[in-house]
């Protein structure tokens, strides 16, 4: 079983520097999670600074464990959120933060997006409105000629390039 030192790896996510402040978040609660999960399964203590990777492969963490520090971390409900393409992302949210299964009816979808997301924006759907503007995200970021740093289809590459793509 191969074991890592959690916090070698949590300081060199935090020094790429490529400012996905949201994308960092989930993936330090994310590891917050598998390893509380993990060790209270075990009866191994918090504490530990080891996060075994075939066991986290293998068992995953724990959902509910993840909404809750998701909640009380401050991001959901007074946020502003911007994404690109992100409606399956924030469905799967909010099915998570609710613990309930999504509403039938689209109104009462959007309801309930508003509560938890109250300031969503997503730049994909606002490129509909701008004639010249079309394609993904990728091909958006080279017509306002933004550069990449990092190897992409990687979280903290593409979070950090999406991030510099929509502010600029």
């Amino acid at each position: 079983m191969r074991s890592v030192p959690l916090a070698v790896h949590l300081w060199e996510l935090i020094g790429i520097g490529v400012g996905a402040v949201f994308v960092l978040l989930l993936i330090l609660l994310s590891l917050l999670c598998l390893l509380t999960s993990h060790r209270r399964r075990r009866g191994v203590p918090v504490a530990t600074s080891v996060l075994h990777l075939t066991t986290t492969a293998d068992e995953g963490g724990d959902p509910i464990l993840f909404a809750e520090l998701l909640m009380s971390s401050g991001v959901v409900l007074n946020a502003d959120w911007i994404t690109f393409h992100g409606g399956y992302d924030f469905r799967d949210l909010l099915r998570l933060l609710t613990g309930r299964n999504l509403p039938d009816t689209m109104p009462a979808f959007f309801d309930l997006i508003r509560i938890y997301f109250p300031a969503l924006y997503d730049i994909k759907h606002l490129m509909k409105f701008c004639s010249n503007l079309h394609g993904g995200l990728s091909k958006l970021g080279e017509l306002l000629g933004v550069k990449r740093v990092g190897i992409s289809h990687q979280a903290g590459s593409l979070g950090g390039w999406g991030e510099q793509t929509i502010i600029f």
